[in-house]
């Protein structure tokens, strides 16, 4: 995880939500990958899959911490169940905190 870029890019969603945008960032489509690649290393391809789920997982929570540290809450939204570290996505939900002024990280 390359902290450094992290920060860069979350200084330019920080711009475009200082400017009033509403910010909504999708982490994904490694889970393809991580599949095929996982069934070559002779796992379950759905378990390969909810593996590179759960690596957005932590993708998002690093996104999350690093633009909270900068003043911005976050929010991360997931179709998986995990309520000790995201919410579940509702899309409603998600609007709701777009419009109170936080950047939603969908992940999973």
């Amino acid at each position: 995880m390359d902290v450094q870029y992290i920060q860069k890019l979350m200084g330019q969603v920080k711009t475009l939500h200082d400017a009033g945008m509403q910010v909504v960032i999708v982490i994904g489509a490694g889970n393809i990958r991580r599949g095929v690649t996982g069934e070559e290393m002779g796992l379950d391809r759905a378990t390969a899959d909810y593996m590179g789920m759960v690596a957005t997982m932590i993708n998002g929570m690093a996104l999350a911490n690093v633009i909270e540290q900068l003043g911005i809450e976050a929010r991360v939204m997931t179709s998986l169940e995990m309520p000790k570290v995201a919410e579940q996505f509702i899309n409603k939900r998600a609007f709701k905190h777009l419009d109170k002024g936080r950047v939603v990280i969908c992940v999973g």
